[in-house]
């Protein structure tokens, strides 16, 4: 099964119209809906021999997918509540705001060097964001977040593929991925439910 599909299958495993969810869901059998539904982050990396790796994130959010949206697509105000995250500036927004290009600074961990680099967002808008490295470091920095509503909340999902392109080991990169991510899907829920 394609990881494409995996925003449909959470949304079918939520509404309680599948099965085994182990058997259909491999690249989300690592989901638990309960600890989700008590506030926790999931994080769950996944190694593929020449990447460093997928890494995969999730977080319930008591927000509507609108509500979310609108602090997901603020990437430069980002710096104020993802520690993370240097600086993020709009560079270009070449499909009438369907896709966006910035420039952006961060540093994921205090052992590894600030990274900049210019990336693209492509908006489905309140379902999905897909983004891609185009210039700088990491050499490969692409993935995407899902929206995916539930009766009283919306479920947030994140997926990168990371290949740092500058001499750490990817096992250290994937950690500070691993790291980086709870603290960012509960910076964004902190934002998004703050009053």
């Amino acid at each position: 099964m394609s990881f494409s599909r995996f925003p449909l299958m959470v949304a079918l495993l939520l509404a309680g119209e599948l099965g085994d969810a182990r058997a259909l869901l491999q690249p989300s059998d690592w989901l638990d809906l309960a600890r989700l539904s008590r506030g926790e982050v999931q994080v769950h990396s996944v190694g593929n021999g020449k990447y460093a790796g997928r890494v995969m994130a999730a977080i319930r959010v008591d927000a509507s997918q609108q509500a979310i949206w609108a602090v997901m697509t603020d990437c430069p105000s980002a710096p104020k509540f993802v520690s993370w995250v240097v600086e993020c500036e709009l560079l270009a927004s070449p499909e009438s705001g369907r896709v966006e290009i910035f420039r952006q600074e961060i540093k994921l961990a205090w052992y590894m060097p600030r990274l900049e680099h210019t990336f693209e967002l492509t908006y489905y808008p309140y379902e999905q964001i897909d983004f891609r490295r185009l210039t700088g470091s990491p050499r490969q920095f692409e993935g995407s977040w899902w929206l995916q509503p539930t009766s009283k909340a919306t479920l947030v999902v994140y997926s990168v593929d990371l290949v740092p392109g500058f001499f750490v080991p990817r096992a250290v990169a994937r950690r500070a991925l691993r790291n980086a991510l709870p603290v960012t899907l509960l910076a964004l829920r902190n934002r998004v439910e703050e009053p």
